[in-house]
């Protein structure tokens, strides 16, 4: 006599599943099957890290910029400087 289908799966879906549970599982297939891959865990290291380090750079470069600006750029006449130029000069 053969099995069939049915008879195979028969107590395989008895019980409900909910949402959390179901999350738990995908998330753990997930995270396995990311640390079974190395070089995504290293490529994804090494992407964070030099969007950092660029980041960094470029907002090292834009302060020097308004920092020159700032320095060469001559002060309003009047009252004007002593209130916003004051500790720029």
């Amino acid at each position: 006599m053969a099995t069939t289908v049915s008879e195979i799966t028969e107590g395989a879906y008895d019980r409900p599943v909910g949402l959390p549970v179901s999350t738990l599982v995908i998330a753990r297939r997930a995270i396995l099957r990311f640390l079974r891959t190395p070089q995504l865990v290293v490529l994804g290291t090494m992407q964070g890290v030099l969007f950092l380090l660029i980041g960094l750079v470029e907002l090292r470069a834009r302060l020097a910029f308004l920092r020159r600006e700032a320095e060469s750029a001559p002060p309003p006449p009047g009252r004007a400087a002593e209130v916003l130029g004051g500790g720029i000069r």
